[in-house]
């Protein structure tokens, strides 16, 4: 948690949380510690557009932001999937900036 708070990245603290048991985290929520954690700073629905126009990650039932089910639980097996992609596209990972910015998708620039 040090590691992730010094990087500037969000993180989900989780409070009350009984011992041993499993934090939940949704997509959405895991897109936007990705996405800070190349070195970008965007909102949760601008962190999935900017994951899934780069190839980080996929949608479940289409590559589209809709189709990336946001609110769905993360599995293991899609947490996995994601950490071998980012390891495979990134040298490092990077601190995420201080200010929050708009994605501006590759059609828009």
């Amino acid at each position: 948690m040090h590691f992730a708070f010094s990087y500037g990245w969000y993180v989900i603290v989780p409070f009350h949380q009984p011992k041993g048991s499993d934090i939940g985290l949704a997509r959405g929520q895991a897109a936007k510690i990705i996405a800070d954690a190349t070195g970008k700073n965007y909102n949760q629905q601008d962190s999935i557009r900017y994951l899934l126009d780069n190839g980080f990650v996929e949608g479940k039932v289409d590559n589209s932001f809709e189709g990336f089910k946001e609110g769905d639980p993360l599995t293991r097996a899609e947490a996995l999937t994601i950490i071998n992609r980012v390891r495979s596209m990134l040298d490092k990972l990077q601190k995420s900036p201080e200010e929050t910015v708009k994605y501006e998708t590759k059609s828009e620039k």
